[in-house]
């Protein structure tokens, strides 16, 4: 499923155009987004947690030509399902 087949079922399930479907995800993505830029955790209960992980700057190596270099530090985004999501996906193993 990509953003455009959401931004269907969305406009579907709400009877709404799919114009006003794609606002409503979109305002939700920038939401999330800015949230966790400004630090904080993103918790939609049911679903799951949504925080920010700094990686700090490390030695590497690139793989092709074996040269050391130093991988750049970073914010990761890291997600923890919440348990109804969970029992969902896993409902008919």
């Amino acid at each position: 499923m990509n953003k455009g087949d959401l931004i269907t079922i969305v406009a579907e399930e709400a009877n709404i155009s799919y114009s006003d479907a794609t606002d409503v995800l979109n305002t939700l993505l920038n939401a999330i987004s800015d949230s966790l830029k400004e630090g904080k955790k993103v918790s939609i209960h049911g679903f799951g947690v949504f925080t920010l992980f700094h990686r700090e700057s490390r030695p590497g190596r690139n793989p092709k030509t074996e040269e050391l270099i130093v991988v750049p530090e970073k914010n990761l985004v890291k997600f923890k399902p919440g348990t109804e999501l969970l029992n969902n996906v896993n409902s008919e193993i």
